[in-house]
């Protein structure tokens, strides 16, 4: 299974290519942070052993893709574009609940 999250930051657009692998023990969610000139920003995987309890596919993994990017060479605009990328993210990835809060 394969899932592309794609948003806009800055005027540059940022693709999450997401996919799940079965392992010996259970499956792993892949997450891959890209630009839109295809160069790889970070990539992240988790292991789960037979279910995820995540609000959406592959939140965990792309929110831990997100905190190993690099998105700024300053440290505090850097954990601003990461937070704004994670809200981005959870938004297109689960929109009825963001939906319902009136956010």
């Amino acid at each position: 299974m394969s899932t592309i999250y794609t948003t806009t930051q800055r005027g540059q657009k940022i693709t999450a290519i997401c996919h799940s692998e079965n392992t010996r023990s259970g499956f792993r969610h892949i997450v891959e942070l890209q630009t839109e000139n295809g160069g790889e920003i970070a990539r992240a995987k988790v292991c789960y052993i037979n279910r995820t309890w995540e609000v959406y596919n592959y939140q965990t993994a792309l929110h831990k893709a997100i905190a190993a990017a690099r998105l700024s060479a300053n440290k505090a605009e850097d954990e601003k574009l990461k937070a704004a990328l994670v809200r981005q993210f959870d938004r297109i990835g689960c929109p009825s609940v963001y939906k319902r809060r009136g956010a």
